[in-house]
């Protein structure tokens, strides 16, 4: 059974503005509308979609999570406690951790607030949370996100955050912002033209063109981002957040 969402999963407001209709074009039952907050600007689909019956992401390897740390946190020694929630769904009872990694996290959870909370509860006095997700303000979804953004296509993804929307849930959970930015990622601007194009009926042959592995698409994939990004529009939003 699908969830018709009323209210922003981050703030509880009620105010929303109908951004577009995101889903396959062959099949309505499919369709699910795209909400963007009035108050804190997350983005949520409604209804929402069903969680997959494997989780959205694959589980986090070692090198992964090392990239992740290595470019978020400082101080991770050999014992450090080291914790990557990547599944919303699975989250231990207890324990005390130095890091706590929620890589797309927030993005698939029934509710943002009570998982960051708890984790909240997981992390000892000078721990650090790092999370990082889809940017719900960035230059690619104020072009493609009525319909075509390539965030809405991962499984089980409910809302998108957007920094304004990252600095409420934090304040709600206790918790303060120590690193907020958005962070490069120019396939998400050949993704979603791909998905635009495909919607619309683009032949084969003009999707691969203009999304393909060509260097004129990745040039020009590369040249706007790097323009949002030093707006503060990147395509992804990176937090770390510790006690107050």
């Amino acid at each position: 059974m699908t969830t018709l969402m009323l209210l922003c999963p981050v703030c509880g407001s009620d105010a929303a503005d109908t951004l577009g209709v995101t889903g396959k074009l062959s099949d309505p039952l499919d369709a699910t509308v795209v909400m963007r907050c009035d108050d804190c600007a997350t983005a949520y689909l409604s209804p929402a979609p069903l969680p997959p019956a494997a989780p959205a992401r694959p589980l986090a390897d070692a090198a992964a999570t090392r990239r992740l740390l290595g470019h978020w946190a400082k101080g991770v020694g050999a014992e450090s406690r080291i914790l990557v929630i990547d599944d919303a769904a699975t989250v231990p009872e207890s324990g005390h951790y130095d890091f706590i990694l929620l890589p797309g996290s927030l993005e698939s959870a029934d509710d943002p607030n009570a998982l960051l909370g708890h984790v909240r509860s997981l992390l000892v006095e000078r721990g650090e949370i790092i999370v990082t997700l889809g940017n719900a303000a960035s230059s690619c979804f104020t072009i493609f996100g009525g319909r075509h953004w390539d965030g809405y296509q991962n499984p089980g993804v409910r809302q998108q955050l957007t920094p304004k929307a990252m600095r409420r849930l934090s304040a709600s959970a206790g918790l303060r912002i120590a690193r907020l930015e958005t962070r490069f990622g120019s396939r998400s601007w050949l993704r979603s033209t791909r998905i635009w194009l495909q919607d619309w009926g683009a032949g084969r042959a003009l999707v691969g063109l203009l999304t393909g592995p060509w260097v004129l698409p990745q040039l020009a994939a590369m040249l706007l981002e790097a323009q949002a990004v030093a707006r503060g529009r990147g395509a992804s939003l990176g937090a770390v957040l510790v006690l107050p």
